[in-house]
Formats: C-alpha cells, structure tokens, sequence
C-alpha cells in the first residue's frame, strides 16, 4: 500500500527558529491517513495536541510542502491509522521542543543524551510512532524523542524507493505532482 508523509513549513517563528537552529528545509510533519468527504486526511501533532485534519489546511501561500511516499504492508498501514487516530487528542509536547536542544546541545560534542521530557507528542514523534507501525525498517532505530522532521526526510531522501509525490513553494496555493 502506498504511504504518504509530508512535510512542510511555514512563517510562523517557531517554523522560523526550528529551521534556524537545526539548519532545516522543514520544521513539521505529518502522516496523510486517508480520504474523508473527498478530502485527503492527515494525522499531525499541532500546538492542540495530535488531530486528524484536512491536507488542505496545509496548503496556502505561506507554507512549503512535500509529499513523499513510501510502500508499506496493507494491513500494517490500516493498524497504524488506528493507532494515530487513537492518539487523537493527545497533548502537545510542548517542553519536549525544549528538551531538543538539550539533545542537540549534547550532540554537538558527540555525547548521546535523551530529551528529558516525555509527557507529550511532537509531530516527528508522531510520525516516527506511525513509521513505525507501518513496519518501515529504515526507522526502527530512530528514538521517537530525540528525532526531528529533517531526520526523517533525509532517510526518505537517501532511500532509492521513496518517492517524491508532490511540492509547493512559498507564494502558491497548488501541489506540484510529479509524472
């Protein structure tokens, strides 16, 4: 089945300061879910915690987005929406934001460190707990509390069958979908 993950950024200061100090392209991910009322779904961990809402929410001229996809076993992928849509509700993790730069400041002299806050949901959490789920090995080993949307991108980036679906840049209101 093929599974879609995207990510995206935006205007906002925190998208600005999370690029800024991970030197990033994108600062949020998610997992697309499905089809409701027509309506591509996703599943992401936002400042109210972790909801289902529409693709298109995404999609406006101030954000930048791709969509990459990625083959999964059917019945791991359905299994995996569950649970994300069991997580429905969950709170934000705020304090783990912070907890990233313990990590960070810790890796820049090469000392492994774990965040030390674990009450709430990330978005990359999020989407590394749904990878997961989905029984996509290229993620297996990645800790859901010290991982970042760029981590994920650059494994889907170096995997020969990851597939780059669809971007929009800055200023458009429109997918771009590859041929």
């Amino acid at each position: 089945m093929k599974c879609w993950i995207g990510f995206s950024t935006g205007q906002a200061f925190t998208s600005k300061a999370i690029r800024l100090f991970r030197k990033a392209e994108f600062s949020h991910t998610f997992e697309v879910v499905g089809e409701l009322s027509g309506d591509m779904m996703c599943v992401e961990a936002v400042e109210l915690g972790v909801w289902p809402r529409p693709l298109h929410k995404h999609i406006n001229k101030e954000t930048k987005m791709e969509l990459w996809e990625i083959e999964v076993d059917d019945e791991l992928f359905h299994q995996a929406v569950r649970n994300a849509l069991a997580r429905a509700g969950h709170a934000y993790g705020f304090l783990q934001l912070v907890g990233f730069i313990w990590v960070w400041a810790w890796a820049l002299i090469k000392i492994d460190k774990d965040n030390p806050f674990h009450d709430g949901i990330i978005c990359s959490e999020e989407v590394l707990m749904f990878l997961k789920d989905c029984g996509y090995k290229a993620v297996m080993d990645m800790s859901n509390n010290k991982t970042a949307p760029d981590d994920i991108l650059r494994i889907f980036r170096a995997c020969p069958k990851a597939k780059k679906v669809a971007e929009k840049d800055y200023g458009t209101d429109t997918l771009s979908w590859a041929a």
